[in-house]
């Protein structure tokens, strides 16, 4: 019986060698212990890699254009508060809630955009406000007869819409702007009766619609521009009562629209040109009272003959 047990143990033993040498080094596999081949093992696939977002640009927010009721409501404030608005005449809805053509010598289109502003003699003292060049629309400016003082902006050569401009009977001074000479649509302009000194803007010649130009009663200095010849429109050129020197510009015989010419109180010398015989449509012909200007004898004379109103002394006779 003890041989029995020990063969037993024995072959138990050799049994388990033979099991562990079967199954190797996966002695878990089953299929490996019955000499199958095993299964392969499916894979585990490589996790994805989450894609970084994309940042999304920040767009900057384009600035929203100031309406321009608002520019022109803004503009005819600051004229009302540099020029003394609460003394005025009339102030009529001036700075309330109304709507702008409801404000006295305002008046818009049908867009609401201020197209004329007349406050003739309304009590207006202190500068002309700079804001007024932001009034794009504009095509009057009549301010005369007030009290006006300081210099006229330049900003007001900005206004290409404007067709008259009236800044007479102040106490304006200072230079006339060049930039006035830009207002291509321009075809009244008056300065007169103001106290304005240097001399007169060459640029004022670009004014081709321009009909009228008085710059009188001022103190403007040095010649008269022969770029003013340039002003085929122009009826009417009034430079009378300033300290305008030298001779008349032969080139102003071009004006063959001109009716009335205005030229006496200054400082002029010299002969009338025998251009300004071309004249034909000329009416009132002031020449007198200036330092020496006269009328030659003829065909000058002969053609003053036939101006209806005419006021300067002949040349002397050589």
């Amino acid at each position: 019986m003890s041989k029995l047990t020990g063969f037993f143990i024995l072959s138990l033993a050799v049994f388990s060698l033979f099991i562990l040498l079967a199954c190797g080094s996966n002695p878990a596999n089953p299929a490996s212990i019955l000499g199958e081949t095993p299964a392969p093992v499916a894979a585990i696939p490589a996790p994805t890699p989450t894609p970084e977002p994309t940042p999304t640009p920040t767009l900057e927010p384009t600035p929203t254009p100031i309406p321009f009721s608002e520019t022109d409501h803004a503009a005819l404030v600051a004229l009302y508060n540099a020029t003394g608005g609460p003394q005025w005449t009339n102030d009529w809805n001036w700075t309330t809630d109304k709507p702008l053509d409801n404000w006295n010598g305002v008046t818009t289109d049908g867009s609401g955009r201020v197209t004329e502003i007349d406050l003739e003699d309304n009590n207006l003292t202190g500068p002309i406000p700079p804001e007024l060049g932001n009034l794009f629309g504009l095509t009057e400016l009549n301010l005369s007869e007030n009290s006006l003082a300081g210099t006229i902006p330049v900003g007001l050569g900005n206004l290409s819409n404007l067709t008259g401009l009236n800044l007479s009977r102040n106490e304006l001074n200072g230079p006339i702007p060049p930039q006035l000479g830009s207002l291509p649509n321009l075809t009244h302009l008056d300065l007169s009766s103001n106290e304005l000194n240097g001399p007169i803007p060459p640029q004022l010649g670009n004014l081709a619609n321009l009909t009228r130009l008085d710059l009188a009663t001022n103190n403007l200095m040095e010649s008269i521009p022969s770029d003013l010849s340039n002003l085929s429109n122009l009826t009417a050129l009034t430079l009378v009562e300033n300290a305008l020197t030298g001779p008349l510009p032969p080139e102003l015989g071009n004006l063959s629209n001109l009716k009335t010419l205005l030229v006496g109180r200054n400082r002029l010398t010299g002969e009338i040109p025998e251009s300004f015989t071309a004249l034909t449509k000329l009416q009132h012909f002031h020449f007198g009272e200036t330092n020496g200007l006269c009328a030659p004898l003829s065909p000058v004379q002969d053609w003053l003959q036939g101006v209806q109103l005419t006021n300067g002394p002949t040349c002397p006779r050589q």
